[in-house]
């Protein structure tokens, strides 16, 4: 009896490839496709492998290094139906500045649209197009510094909570530092000018929940407003641009 529960354990491993789609339970990929996934998969060769000489670490080592995969979990499942599951754990994609991608972590997610075309990520050049899937772009007139791209990103999620009350159909779309250092940071209705970007610029636009029901006010207006914080007293200036 336990020779023929080997046996038929054993031929349960042998896995055709037609098969093999079928035993990869992928969860977490809500950016990148399952057909991305498959096709990133292809270099194992699963054609002359049966599922027991397939290896967690190869599959792992697949996908890791694709643009927009933050974490890769892989685990073999031997009983009842033989299947691996594959945990993806994704970039969150934030801004894109001088033709590179930037996650919420202020971190560089792909390098340029010619990377994503590369790896021949769908998932990576759809965040190119002109939708922007939701992206902030970033201009500036030099070329920041990490440390600037970090503190610009702390700004930008204190402007989202607050921007989130003042206008909740809107998002945050642009985000600009001209010649003299000022930055502003848009949606499609209200601008929020925060001065010189520097250390004390970050409890500038922390005065803005004080503010809110001032703000409200100028909500529902259809013309463009803005909020200018910049100056270094308590005073803010809230108005229309003309």
């Amino acid at each position: 009896m336990m020779l023929a529960i080997s046996a038929a354990s054993l031929y349960s491993f042998k896995l055709p490839v037609k098969d093999f789609a079928d035993s990869l339970n992928i969860a977490g990929n809500n950016l990148i496709s399952r057909t991305e996934i498959l096709t990133a998969l292809e270099n194992l060769d699963v054609a002359d492998k049966d599922f027991y000489e397939l290896n967690a670490r190869d599959i792992k080592n697949s996908l890791i290094k694709r643009p927009l995969v933050k974490n890769v979990k892989v685990r073999a499942r031997l009983f009842n139906r033989p299947h691996y599951t594959i945990k993806i754990d994704e970039e969150k994609p934030w801004a894109i500045y001088r033709g590179q991608v930037f996650s919420d972590e202020a971190k560089v997610i792909v390098a340029s649209l010619a990377n994503a075309k590369l790896f021949s990520s769908e998932a990576a050049e759809k965040l190119f197009a002109e939708s922007d899937q939701g992206l902030i772009k970033i201009s500036s007139y030099g070329i920041l510094e990490q440390k600037q791209i970090e503190m610009i990103r702390d700004l930008s999620q204190i402007i989202k909570t607050n921007l989130a009350l003042i206008h909740p159909k809107q998002r945050l779309e642009k985000i600009n530092i001209d010649h003299e250092n000022n930055l502003t940071i848009s949606s499609a209705k209200l601008d929020f000018k925060l001065g010189s970007l520097n250390n004390n610029t970050l409890a500038k636009a922390k005065r803005l929940k004080h503010l809110l029901s001032k703000v409200k006010e100028i909500g529902a207006d259809e013309k463009r407003a803005y909020i200018d914080l910049s100056m270094n007293t308590d005073e803010v200036i809230i108005g229309q641009e003309i």
